[in-house]
Order: structure tokens, then sequence, then C-alpha cells
């Protein structure tokens, strides 16, 4: 997940279209059935994504299987000949459901395997790491006034702390933890709430809608990053073109890691998480917020507490951006299976590769089953390379600095072009 700022105007006038549409029929195509999510779809917790599976050419069986599944109690329909006006064609149509057999046998495959059950050890094992960085930085850095050395590793175990504490609340938003929504949730809340504060605004609804479809244009909230920053041209609308001339866009590939990231985790940390919050009446996370600042400047100092938060911003986003943003985007509707392997690619995995990115860097896997756990990856990498090349996929694999250089030259080329 790349940095995510507040919403374009184009994003606003979405919103509007959506809330001016909300009386008419909304459907999701689901197995050859299609359910009526007219006034559910308003309450669903993913957001507003539930909408984006109603409209023309869009087939919901397989986000069903991997995150959806809501549809028991909720009135239905078969699919039809009539469908046919306002669907894909009878084609597109055929080669969608084949590609979703092929792809709920290999779903099956791992579930039979025991891949999607939750490890209770590896959860603890994950908490006691970032416990042990901030119980290392709280005594380090609360006796460092002499020592520069001292202060600088104290910085830096405070800065990993908030990075591993990342990586596993970043599950807990996929319900990849326990495997209990409720529990996930209340998990990942607590994690980000009280020691982070400023990694995801409304954290499910951000993931549902980058995880639907990434790299589509008007769908994926990572490229929602004008007038900061712009991943694509085709981010531009006439309304915004002129955002593509301000110094933060025409300098972009050099202030991206060391400004850009910063710039919004100050952002979210003071304004946007503490808004929502309040607009939400979620007041038991803004006493938690004040907690989170109140301990954090008390026991660290405000000038350790900014350099942590500034390098964690570098280490969070540049390794959540180095995964998609260089891709080229798309506008037209694709495939769950399609997205992920046309739309986010691999860094190549090391034992330290895959601690460093939180296994993160399996995001081919990862968008296939985001509800599996994340350190399972690697046992299914091969098989699913395999399904790839039985199903004409690509399976994009690039080094990490290789994948850094691609995401710095696209934000360069994007700049030049405007």
């Amino acid at each position: 997940m790349a940095p995510s700022l507040p919403s374009t105007d184009d994003d606003k006038n979405r919103r509007k279209f959506d809330i001016n549409q909300v009386s008419a029929k909304r459907e999701v195509l689901i197995e050859g059935n299609y359910y009526d999510v007219t006034r559910w779809s308003q309450f669903h917790p993913g957001g507003r994504v539930i909408n984006y599976y109603t409209e023309s050419g869009e087939d919901a069986t397989i986000p069903f299987l991997q995150v959806l599944r809501f549809r028991n109690a909720l009135p239905f329909r078969r699919d039809s000949e009539e469908d046919c006006e306002r669907e894909p064609s009878k084609t597109e149509k055929r080669n969608n459901k084949a590609l979703n057999e092929r792809f709920k046998l290999l779903h099956a495959e791992f579930d039979q395997a025991g891949l999607f059950n939750p490890s209770l050890s590896h959860v603890l094992s994950r908490i006691a790491e970032f416990s042990l960085y901030l119980f290392l930085a709280w005594v380090i850095l609360a006796n460092c006034e002499f020592s520069a050395c001292r202060r600088i590793l104290g910085i830096f175990m405070l800065t990993m702390a908030y990075g591993r504490i990342v990586w596993l609340a970043h599950e807990g938003g996929h319900y990849s933890l326990t495997g209990r929504p409720r529990v996930d949730s209340y998990l990942q809340k607590f994690l980000i709430w009280k020691w982070v504060v400023g990694i995801l605004v409304e954290s499910q609804p951000s993931q549902a809608r980058h995880h639907a479809m990434p790299q589509r244009i008007h769908r994926d909230v990572d490229l929602d990053t004008l007038p900061l920053l712009a991943f694509s041209k085709k981010c531009f609308s006439n309304q915004n073109l002129q955002s593509a001339k301000n110094f933060f866009i025409k300098y972009q590939a050099i202030l991206f890691l060391p400004v850009h990231t910063f710039i919004v985790t100050i952002r979210w940390s003071l304004y946007l998480h503490p808004q929502y919050c309040y607009r939400k009446g979620q007041f038991f996370e803004i006493f938690c917020i004040s907690l989170h600042f109140l301990f954090a400047l008390t026991n660290f100092g405000i000038l350790n507490f900014l350099m942590a938060k500034w390098l964690w911003s570098m280490y969070m986003f540049g390794n959540f951006s180095i995964s998609h943003t260089h891709l080229e985007v798309t506008a037209e509707p694709q495939h769950w299976v399609e997205y992920a392997f046309h739309n986010t690619i691999n860094v190549k995995s090391t034992p330290f590769m895959d601690w460093w990115m939180g296994w993160l860097n399996f995001q081919i896997e990862h968008h296939l089953f985001p509800t599996m756990p994340q350190f399972r990856s690697p046992l299914i990498k091969k098989r699913v390379k395999k399904f790839a090349e039985e199903n004409g996929l690509p399976y994009k694999e690039f080094g990490y600095f290789e994948a850094f250089k691609a995401t710095l030259k696209n934000l360069r080329d994007v700049a030049k072009e405007h």
C-alpha cells in the first residue's frame, strides 16, 4: 500500500454518484446467482467497494470466496440470457467461469493442507518481537543524553518496533492472525491506535478497495495520491491537471522517500486519524491516540520520536510501494486472478527479505489469498507459479533494489511527462 492522501475531486464525485444512485437496484454475480445487495451495501464493513462489483462486467465469485462471505439470507436470482445484454459476452463469461473453477480448486487444495489455519505461536512470536524492540528503545533512549551512538541505536530500535507492529496489524486487517474477524479487527485497532497511530485510515475499507482492484483507476485507493504524488499520468483528469505542475510532483522521484512519506504520516497522525475517530464516535480510539503520544513523548523525547517516525515512514511506505506503483494502471474490469498476476509483483525471497518485508514480498500470493497467514506464502509460491503458467498468466519477480529502481524511475517519468 502506497501513501494515500485525502480524496481527489474525482473521488468526491464518485462518492456523490454512489449516494445519488443508492435507490437503484444493485446486484452482484456469485457462482451464477445475482444477489441483491441494494440495502446491505450501505452497511458493508469494507465500505463502498461492494458497489464496484455491481457494475457491468464484474464477477464477485472469487472475491466472495476470499473476502466478502456475506450472501446468507440475501435475496437472489439465477443468471439468465437477459443478463447478457448488460454483462460481458457469453465467451467472456464462460472464460471467467472456467477460471473461477480452476482457482477454487487451487484454493481448496491449500485449504485442505491447513494453510489458512491461524498459528497462535507465530502471532505470539511476532508480538514478542516488537515488544522487545519497544523495551530496548525505552531502555536506551531513557539514558542516552550524552551518547550519540546510544541515541542512534535507540531510534533504530523504535523504528523497527513501529515497523514490525504495522506488518502484524496489516494482517489483522485481513483477518489472517487468529482467523476470527472481530478479534483480528480489535487487535489491529489496538496495535495501530495505541502504538503507531498513522498507517491506515478507515483500514478495512482502504484495504478492501486496494485488494479488490489493484492498479485500477478510480478504484485502487493507493492511486489517490494527488496533489502530492502521482504514480501514473492517467491519474490526472482535466480538473486536476494543474496539480501536475506543483513542486512536489515535479521533484517526486527525489522527494518520495524522505519527504512525501513523512508528510503522509504526520497528516494521518495529527489530523486524519483523530478526525475520523471523532466523526465515528470512536472515543476509546481517541483515548488511545492520546495515550500513544503521551507515552512516546515522555519516554522517548520529541526529537527521537520524530526521527523514528521519519525513518519508519520510509521503511513502511517504501516497501509497500515497490510491489505495485511502477506497473501499468488500468481502467478496464479484470478478473480477481488477473488483477493479482498482472498488477502486482513479487520481490525475490531470501530469509532476510521475507522478514524485512513481513512476507509482503509475496504480493501475488497475498493478493490471491489475502486471508492466508502471510508467513505461509513461501510454501505456496511454486504451486502459484505453476498455476500462472497453466493459465497463461505472468508471474513477475523483481530483486529488491531492482523494484526500488523501477519505482523511482516511474515517478521520474510521470513528472517529466507533465
